[in-house]
């Protein structure tokens, strides 16, 4: 069967991950997703298409190195990258130490960038390629008390190279993408005083369904996509 593009995605069995994974797929592409922890939805996806699932933690120095070299002759086939690995820890701002930033950047920074280091060449040279960088709409707002660590290393993950200029040339399009509060699993495992409070802060006085925050995702990685590059996307409902 003829995929319309591969599609690599990390963090693949987080709330949006999985449906991200499942709208690609329902449209007919195919999808390497990585993933940390195991996931049964994820499996279930297994029945809509050509998918294949790799575990692997990026959490210490030099594992996204040996990601792109065991898996090299795969990465080889992607076409589209859509990072949204992450870790978050609640540490007090005033408590923060070297280790709790570099477990921070080790997960939500250097895979973006070593991926898309690794992969706007092949890209390159096939004259198409499509790249969506995963970050928050809490680092529009320096990140809150316990969540700093986690909204720097988003910040910096945003950095894209200035070389995408040249990228473009090729058709290939690179994108972040400032992911608002969703309804997936973690927050509704805050309690219900926490969460009105996060809800009301957001103009459209709802959450997110992972469902909307994937299609977004999937349009800004797909072949619709012809124009846009080098931006910084909101998907938070004005938050």
């Amino acid at each position: 069967m003829a995929y319309e593009n591969t599609y690599l995605i990390t963090g693949a069995s987080s709330g949006i991950g999985i449906e991200v994974c499942r709208q690609l797929l329902l449209a007919q592409n195919r999808v390497i997703a990585v993933y940390r922890s195991s996931s049964q939805h994820l499996d279930n996806l297994r029945d809509l298409g050509d998918i294949d699932l790799i575990q692997h933690d990026f959490s210490s120095p030099g594992s996204t190195e040996a990601f792109i070299n065991e898996n090299a002759q795969l990465l080889s086939t992607v076409d589209g990258f859509i990072g949204l690995a992450s870790t978050r820890r609640a540490i007090n701002y005033g408590d923060i130490s070297t280790q709790d930033f570099l477990d921070h950047f080790l997960v939500n920074t250097i895979p973006v960038a070593l991926l898309i280091q690794h992969l706007s060449p092949l890209m390159e040279a096939r004259k198409w390629g499509r790249i969506v960088i995963g970050s928050s709409i809490g680092v529009k707002f320096g990140g809150g008390e316990a969540s700093y660590c986690y909204s720097i290393s988003k910040l910096a993950s945003e950095l894209i190279p200035n070389k995408h200029k040249q990228w473009s040339k090729s058709n290939v399009l690179i994108n972040s993408v400032r992911i608002g509060v969703t309804h997936t699993e973690t927050m509704k495992s805050l309690n219900t005083r926490v969460l009105e409070a996060r809800q009301n802060l957001i103009p459209m006085n709802r959450l997110a369904q992972p469902s909307e925050i994937a299609e977004a995702i999937c349009w800004i990685a797909g072949p619709k996509n012809t124009f846009i590059t080098g931006q910084t996307i909101p998907i938070s409902g004005g938050e």
